[in-house]
């Protein structure tokens, strides 16, 4: 799977809790530290859709561009 289609799906998650936490995340795509780290600088930095908590989970803010794919 590319780094798009699992940004598409993170995103979807995101969209459907509100909130996940990041070993949650990394369980549930098969992510290293690595991986997470690009996720969040793509979902925090770059597309301005969520935040981080405390650096242990990732919440929706719904705000800016989402990715289409």
């Amino acid at each position: 799977m590319t780094f798009s289609e699992i940004l598409l799906q993170v995103v979807e998650v995101l969209r459907q809790q509100g909130r996940v936490s990041y070993p949650a995340l990394k369980r549930h795509f098969d992510l290293n530290d690595d991986y997470l780290t690009d996720l969040k600088a793509e979902l925090i930095d770059a597309l301005r859709i969520a935040t981080d908590e405390n650096g242990k989970v990732l919440v929706w803010t719904g705000d800016g561009a989402v990715p289409s794919g």
